[in-house]
């Protein structure tokens, strides 16, 4: 497999000031023989909050679909040629020496740095473009990869909400749990995915120092996963991928997110279903969900448990079955809807990316 390309983006008043850029670089990757990989460079604030960052994540998302819709490109993750598979990551300015590999936020070297390196580098052609470039490129000076200036379209003049939303009144952190739980199908990994799975990423917790994580237990993500026989009375059912496609899909997107990409040929067997990432501070471990509640009433250590707002309910009641066996509760994280201001995610597009509505284009395919 080829190595993934890389868009650098630099700070905009607002997400759908990102539009054009995206568009470019997705025309430009759309002739690949085989479905590239594209992660994107989100700037981020290194102490941002769950909140923000989250609704970054949501924003830069619900773009993605939309100029997937626009130039008629799938973004599921297997979709094959003429599709992409696009991973968001919070990226701050700089290198200040600190532990930045510590935090959920990531620096410009360690992009810079990536084992494997990148099969093209897109930045936008403007100063703050040029500026977020160089900056990249003094950290390999003699740098081996292919660069494509990309037009910032009317990046300048974009009106639309912040990028980071200021009026939320939720403080809560980044790294701040050690066991963290969420649930779902993820059958053919989506935009919708990859929000729920980056924004429960976001919560495992970090250590401020290398000498203390060397020692430290790591955090816990834990991912139950609708096992094949819940599932088979869907629409299309018969094009549900099953279940160790769809959990090789949710820890190879999590590689990516966390890791900028992990050997998973090397997994086998249990060893498939769990990988330690970010500097072994985080243990991600896939299990079989076969109820509604799958192990937040069965392992009573768990902190923090990611839901939609569809799903909300369910947070719900999973805290009153854990009350009934004296357990603590979970604290709830219900993560932000795909929308962009004054680009909204509305009933075509969200109908295009629903896991309902991939297979039924691929049901129509094979006929």
């Amino acid at each position: 497999m080829d190595p993934p390309s890389l868009l650098l983006l630099p700070r905009r008043p607002s997400m759908a000031a990102h539009h054009q850029p995206l568009l470019a670089t997705l025309s430009a990757l759309r002739s690949s023989t085989q479905q590239p990989i594209l992660m994107v460079s989100l700037p981020a604030a290194r102490r941002a909050s769950w909140a923000v960052a989250q609704a970054a994540l949501a924003q830069f998302y619900a773009l993605v679909t939309v100029v997937c819709v626009e130039l008629g490109m799938p973004c599921e993750s297997d979709a094959g040629p003429g599709a992409v598979d696009v991973v968001a990551l919070l990226v701050g300015e700089g290198d200040d020496g600190v532990e930045w590999e510590a935090t959920v936020v990531r620096d410009e070297r360690w992009l810079a740095t990536r084992e494997g390196g990148w099969g093209m580098v897109y930045y936008v052609d403007d100063e703050e473009g040029a500026e977020v470039m160089g900056r990249f490129c003094r950290f390999l000076p003699n740098y081996p990869w292919r660069l494509m200036a990309i037009s910032p379209g009317l990046a300048a003049a974009a009106a639309a909400a912040p990028l980071s939303p200021s009026e939320t009144s939720d403080d809560r952190r980044c790294g701040s749990s050690k066991s963290v739980c969420l649930g779902g199908t993820f059958d053919h990994l989506h935009p919708g995915h990859k929000l729920l799975l980056s924004a429960a990423a976001l919560l495992a917790s970090s250590s401020s120092s290398s000498s203390s994580s060397a020692s430290a237990s790591p955090s816990l993500l834990t991912i139950g996963v609708t096992v094949d026989a819940m599932l088979t009375k869907k629409q299309f059912a018969t094009h549900i991928q099953p279940w160790p496609m769809r959990i090789a899909a949710v820890l190879s997107f999590l590689a990516m997110f966390l890791d900028l990409g992990t050997d998973m040929s090397k997994s086998s067997g249990a060893a498939a279903q769990q990988l330690l990432l970010s500097g072994g501070r985080v243990r991600v471990s896939c299990v079989e969900l076969v109820d509604a509640f799958g192990p937040t009433v069965e392992v009573r250590d768990m902190d923090a448990l990611v839901v939609s707002r569809e799903t909300a309910a369910g947070g719900a009641a999973v805290n009153d079955r854990r009350a009934d066996k004296g357990w603590e509760e979970l604290e709830l994280y219900v993560i932000d809807v795909l929308d962009v201001s004054g680009v909204a995610v509305g009933e075509e597009e969200g109908e295009k990316i629903s896991c309902t509505a991939i297979r039924a284009r691929r049901a129509a395919a094979v006929g």
